[in-house]
């Protein structure tokens, strides 16, 4: 079955057939002569790319009914604009559940989200302050907030923008956190570190629709860091434990501060050490999955890839030297 792997690379003006991708977002526009036009980001389990559906194919594709988090089977053509690759899609239907291979479109099998979340099980129990641990135990084993947090993205587009995507995201923030944790280790707490890993993100559950990926009026109106902060509370003073308020201002700073700059959506810059640390693994795991998900898409005759907005480069892939 071809993927966009497949054609990504291929030539200006090469033609593709029945190629099964998920809608990322979709998005009306205008023409410079004002003609109604859809710019859309497609993806599978490789890679996202843009596309569009131009005035004369409108009828062919359901783009009226179209809407992120839909599977849609098209036809079209590969086309380069300054030195980018693009899909002009010609023909689409939608397709529902059981109409196609979900190992196509999503990178982390229900195996491998089940394997995962037991981890996050795993490192909530080496937590030693028994108020946190238990807080983190009510939270996580909740079961609307269990299947929320297993199913959802790390976020619309840029990021682990997939089924499962905030469940890697969190335990890659929490493994990186702590991996520099062991150079600090004299000067921060390791329970607090882990809580602010684990809970830095739990707000998405509630900015996401989780199957569509759509944001929630709540996302829009109060975003997931205030979120967060709201779901942690709540559990908190649910949970078994001395009620140590020191604990849990730390906590909620991490949250309130992993977006590290104002600008950025933090609402406070990190002022501890554990929520620098914890800031930092966020920007780590974040920015590097960018770089990883641009590098699958380079043309290995060529080696550079197309400008990405986001980490503001274009990232090159050379040949892999030999760690022999």
């Amino acid at each position: 079955m071809t993927t966009l792997k497949d054609i990504i690379n291929q030539g200006n003006g090469t033609s593709f057939y029945d190629l099964i991708v998920l809608v990322n977002s979709v998005e009306k526009r205008l023409t410079q002569t004002n003609d109604t036009y859809y710019h859309l980001i497609l993806a599978d389990k490789d890679i996202s790319i843009p596309a569009k559906v131009w005035p004369d194919s409108i009828n062919f594709v359901p783009v009226n009914n179209l809407k992120q988090g839909d599977v849609i089977k098209i036809s079209g053509t590969v086309n380069i604009y300054n030195g980018n690759t693009q899909l002009i899609i010609d023909k689409g239907v939608i397709l529902h559940e059981g109409e196609y291979d979900e190992s196509i479109l999503f990178p982390l099998s229900s195996l491998q989200i089940k394997k995962l979340y037991q981890e996050l099980l795993i490192l909530i129990e080496s937590v030693k302050n028994q108020k946190l641990r238990n807080t983190l135990q009510l939270i996580f084993t909740d079961k609307t907030i269990k299947d929320k947090f297993i199913s959802a993205p790390g976020g619309e587009i840029i990021h682990h923008a997939y089924k499962g995507g905030l469940l890697e995201h969190t335990l890659e923030v929490a493994d990186i956190a702590l991996s520099i944790y062991k150079h600090y280790q004299d000067l921060c707490n390791k329970d607090i570190i882990i809580a602010g890993a684990l809970l830095h993100d739990i707000g998405k559950i509630f900015e996401y629709n989780i199957k569509t990926k759509e944001r929630t009026l709540s996302g829009y109106l109060i975003g997931h860091i205030v979120l967060g902060m709201q779901l942690f509370n709540k559990f908190w003073n649910n949970a078994e434990g001395d009620n140590d308020d020191n604990i849990r201002m730390q906590v909620i700073h991490i949250i309130l501060s992993h977006h590290t700059e104002l600008e950025y959506g933090a609402v406070v810059r990190p002022a501890t050490i554990e929520a620098s640390i914890v800031a930092q693994a966020d920007m780590a795991s974040s920015t590097v999955k960018q770089f990883a998900q641009e590098h699958i898409k380079i043309n290995p005759d060529v080696n550079i890839g197309a400008y990405n907005k986001f980490i503001k480069t274009k990232v090159i892939k050379l040949p892999k030297v030999s760690e022999k």
